[in-house]
């Protein structure tokens, strides 16, 4: 089995991937959405694309998902010249080392001429992801098997080489875990069975958190592919936002320190100010370093071990929000494929605690 995260091709994500890669981490499958980017050489659609495969390639020269919806202007114009972009991109220069590996992925109502820009590198790779968007109160489409089957025949693979990325995105954190259960039951019957792979993404992490201090929130997309597969959903594989919000991070220089630091069944989520002699890094390192039943330990990840010397006083006070995301990303990388190896049982039926948003109740210790 294979973890499917969903990360942003930035450099906290990208260097969080390649020390993952560094730990021969095989059994990662990640979906990268490309984004715009400013600096670094991008100048234009063309070069911005570019830019950022070549950035992957350095990272993570093995198989993986693409997808351009977050860089383009959000018409089919838009994302026709996107894939046509990338197709030119694997063809040349340090992207081509990509290869084969790059898997695309089409959103299940993709209009034709999309699908068809996508198709070289469909063809290419002998496969194909296709998206399928989830959302409270709809029903499951009965003809979403054939639809899915009939973009993957369009875009020059057999059904039978399609990923379904089933993608609930931030639904979780506004649903209960028994609704989602049902309705991801539901989708999981109407796809059926035949797939290359069915994947279940989501997160329950809120895009931006406001609060100063600590909040924690429960993981209920990990919850939910429990319960899936104790339940006989054997064939659906597991995929997060890894531990942060579904839209794509904006610019500009972060004030207050964040940690965002999965561990068990909840996310737990540590901000403070950082300037002005405000050691804000070095404050949630230490929070999270000193609580035994939270901390996985120095050795855990690279990025435990950077928590675990900034908490006693070595290495960056503040760092950055680059600095602050790959540290969580490391960290929650090694978590998800640990679990994996090792899954917990799923909870009950009627379990939801805490409620929808944070978890009440403060303080861990």
């Amino acid at each position: 089995m294979s973890y499917t995260p969903v990360l942003k091709a930035r450099p906290s994500e990208l260097s969080a991937l390649n020390d993952a890669r560094s730990r021969n981490g095989t059994d990662l499958l990640p979906l990268i959405e490309l984004v715009p980017h400013t600096g670094n050489g991008a100048r234009g659609r063309l070069s911005e694309v570019l830019y950022s495969l070549e950035q992957v390639a350095l990272a993570w020269p093995r198989t993986h998902y693409l997808d351009v919806r977050l860089l383009s202007g959000g018409t089919a114009s838009d994302r026709v010249s996107a894939w046509e972009t990338v197709a030119y991109g694997v063809t040349a220069g340090a992207a081509a080392a990509l290869g084969r590996g790059l898997v695309p992925v089409l959103a299940i109502d993709d209009p034709p001429e999309v699908v068809a820009a996508a198709r070289p590198l469909a063809v290419a790779a002998e496969r194909v992801g296709v998206r399928l968007r989830l959302s409270r109160g709809e029903p499951p489409d009965p003809f979403v098997a054939d639809h899915a089957a009939a973009l993957a025949v369009r875009a020059g693979v057999h059904a039978y080489a399609a990923d379904l990325l089933l993608d609930w995105a931030d639904s979780p954190t506004a649903l209960r875990l028994d609704e989602l259960y049902g309705l991801t039951r539901a989708v999981v019957a109407a796809v059926g069975v035949g797939w290359n792979r069915v994947v279940l993404l989501g997160t329950a992490a809120p895009a931006t958190i406001d609060e100063v201090g600590y909040q924690r929130f429960l993981r209920r997309e990990w919850w939910l592919w429990l319960r899936l597969r104790d339940d006989g959903c054997l064939g659906v594989e597991f995929g997060d936002y890894a531990g942060f919000g579904v839209p794509n991070p904006g610019g500009g220089i972060a004030r207050i320190a964040t940690i965002r630091y999965s561990r068990g069944d909840m996310l737990h989520v540590f901000k403070y100010r950082t300037g002005e002699g405000l050691l804000g890094y070095r404050r949630c390192a230490q929070d999270i370093v000193g609580d035994d039943e939270l901390f996985a330990g120095a050795d855990f990840s690279t990025g435990d071990a950077a928590l675990a010397a900034v908490a006693g006083g070595e290495g960056a006070k503040n760092g950055n929000a680059t600095v602050w995301r790959t540290v969580a990303l490391q960290h929650h990388l090694a978590l998800v494929q640990a679990e994996l190896a090792n899954p917990p049982a799923a909870p009950p039926a009627g379990t939801d605690l805490g409620g929808l948003g944070p978890v009440s109740g403060g303080r861990r210790r």
